[in-house]
């Protein structure tokens, strides 16, 4: 089954709903979600007669720690904790604090997301409207395929107007030397060479795939919400790389400085008619759209364990956890697309947060 982010990423183009005349509808949620995101409520610890594993225990200290800063995180590991508990067969009385705790936070959590996608909507902040809008979708239990269209209507049909221009309002990335390379066939990367355990990628039926490597530079000197990070990696084998990133590798725990976070679903390819491709598949070598080495049980150990020879491009994207980039950090991006084989025109390589840029075909195929 595909990712859940990565299925919003690959089909929000093809689900969007018509948003002609829904200027006013908006404007009053938004007020509407801004006086509910003024109401927080309160989260308070279960009693230490509460039992529970260590694991789970660990994760709810963690999610009432972080709610004051961070409530969409707190909200998000409330949520999963409770899916694992419910996964092991746990009764009602065992779910029932979290349980709670849901009813009151996530609705709090939602018009806090409705309320930022409104604002970035307002401010021609693609980047920010479909970073609310997909931490959202993640947010919402299980929401139907018309709600998450809804989700990303207005996120999506303002990229749709903007392909030519900035999807920020303020810059957030300079992006050099972009250059593409069509691959003859799928393509075949060793992830463990002590196992030689391979991966292939092959383009859907019909097209071809687009290899295309870029160095980007954070030049921005703000930071992302916290819960930009929730916009990339998927739970796979009941593992959320995101947990670990809450853990191990949360810089506004740590007071770094502010970051801005870069996943997979910020990269995109523009054709030479202006479709907007989501990306395909990150390579191995690009560390960054990845996940950071030392974020915990991320090495390559238990990538081992989820991945078999001819691991598809879906089991990939869910475990590509994505990484913060601070001020002035360049790194190289280095990703596939899947496109048609009759792909015409100069392709562009779209990054949320900057402008498109031309990318430079090289080798035969092109």
């Amino acid at each position: 089954m595909i990712g859940r982010t990565a299925g919003l990423v690959v089909a929000a183009f093809a689900t969007l709903l018509p948003v002609r005349g829904r200027a006013s509808e908006a404007g009053a949620a938004g007020s509407a979600d801004a006086d509910a995101a003024a109401r927080k409520p309160r989260l308070a610890a279960p009693g230490t007669k509460q039992e529970y594993p260590d694991f789970i225990r660990r994760d709810i200290d963690l999610a009432v720690e972080v709610y004051d800063n961070d409530p969409v995180s707190s909200c998000l590991l409330l949520k999963q904790t409770r899916d694992r508990l419910v996964g092991v067969g746990a009764s009602q009385e065992r779910t029932a604090w979290i349980a709670n705790s849901l009813s009151v936070v996530r609705p709090y959590v939602i018009s806090l997301l409705k309320r930022d996608k409104a604002a970035a909507v307002r401010a021609d902040d693609v980047r920010g409207a479909l970073f609310a809008a997909w931490t959202l979708a993640r947010v919402r239990d299980q929401a139907d395929d018309r709600q998450l269209a809804q989700d990303l209507a207005e996120p999506v049909a303002l990229l749709r107007r903007r392909p030519e221009g900035k999807t920020a309002p303020d810059p957030v990335w300079e992006v050099l030397g972009a250059a593409g390379e069509f691959l003859p066939g799928p393509l075949v990367e060793t992830f463990d060479p002590q196992q030689d355990e391979k991966m292939t990628v092959s383009p859907q039926p019909g097209e071809r795939l687009l290899r295309v490597r870029a160095r980007l530079r954070n030049i921005s000197a703000r930071g992302d919400p916290l819960y930009a990070r929730w916009t990339a990696g998927e739970r796979q084998s009941g593992w959320d790389p995101a947990v670990d990133w809450w853990r191990n590798d949360n810089p506004r725990r740590e007071g770094n400085a502010p970051c801005r976070f870069m996943g997979y679903s910020a990269v995109f390819l523009l054709s030479g008619t202006n479709d907007i491709v989501a990306c395909y598949h990150v390579c191995w070598p690009c560390e960054v759209l990845w996940g950071k080495s030392g974020q915990a049980d991320f090495g390559v150990a238990r990538l081992s364990a989820a991945f078999r020879p001819g691991a598809s491009r879906v089991n990939v994207l869910a475990s590509c956890s994505g990484s913060n980039v601070g001020r002035g950090t360049a790194f190289d991006l280095d990703v596939v697309f899947s496109v048609a084989s009759s792909l015409r025109g100069d392709p562009r390589l779209l990054i949320l947060g900057a402008a498109p840029v031309p990318i430079r075909l090289e080798g035969a195929g092109r």
